[in-house]
């Protein structure tokens, strides 16, 4: 699931995009 934190966009994103991000 890569960049699926963007498409959280409702707030989690800050913690999809981090936990992805590494």
């Amino acid at each position: 699931m890569e960049g699926g934190g963007e498409e959280w966009r409702s707030g989690s994103t800050e913690v999809f995009t981090v936990e992805e991000s590494e």
